[in-house]
């Protein structure tokens, strides 16, 4: 969604919470659906995919919000998707969302692009950090952020943009697509 600055911090998020994400993760939750790792410049990051699309050939589609199901993993994060919906919910009205954890492998990148489609352009593209260092940054239009963990942090994901992870370990952010 278009903001007048290239991204802002909302508000902060329970650290309680996100170390219940994080302790409830296992290994073998990366692999359940690989389908977002193998778009163009996600080579190197890890999903989680909790409440998305059913298949990417819907997100061009005008009824492209009917085609938004809930993965198999939902059910076994429910309670804490539903704590941070309430969360976001101080900050954000919103009708429909989206929601998957993303991991970014160490040393990894995520190649300069701009969001485009009316699914990423209409959303409140908000992020989550729940592990993270000071040398995982993203790069907005060319200024580096460093998005810290326990707060929740929104960016316009139609600018150009793109993140480093310099650091010898994983980053993993909570990701929400709002709708009005």
């Amino acid at each position: 969604m278009k903001l007048d600055m290239p991204q802002k911090c909302v508000g902060e998020f329970p650290s309680e919470l996100k170390e219940k994400f994080l302790s409830r993760i296992k290994p073998e939750h990366w692999l359940e659906n690989t389908s977002r790792n193998k778009m163009g410049n996600l080579e190197q990051t890890q999903s989680i995919m909790f409440r998305f699309f059913s298949d990417y050939k819907h997100a061009m589609n005008d009824d492209w919000q009917e085609h938004i199901i809930d993965f198999k993993l939902y059910d076994e994060y429910r309670d804490l998707i539903e704590e941070s919906k309430e969360e976001l919910r101080k900050h954000y009205n919103f009708k429909n969302y989206m929601c998957f954890l993303a991991k970014l492998i160490p040393h990894g990148q995520i190649g300069r692009h701009a969001d485009g489609g009316v699914f990423l352009e209409t959303c409140h593209r908000v992020h989550i950090p729940l592990k993270t260092n000071p040398e995982v940054y993203y790069i907005i239009e060319g200024k580096p952020y460093y998005w810290q963990e326990n707060n929740i942090y929104e960016f316009d994901n139609t600018r150009e943009h793109e993140v480093m992870n310099a650091s010898s370990e994983e980053r993993i952010h909570l990701m929400f697509n709002l709708y009005d």
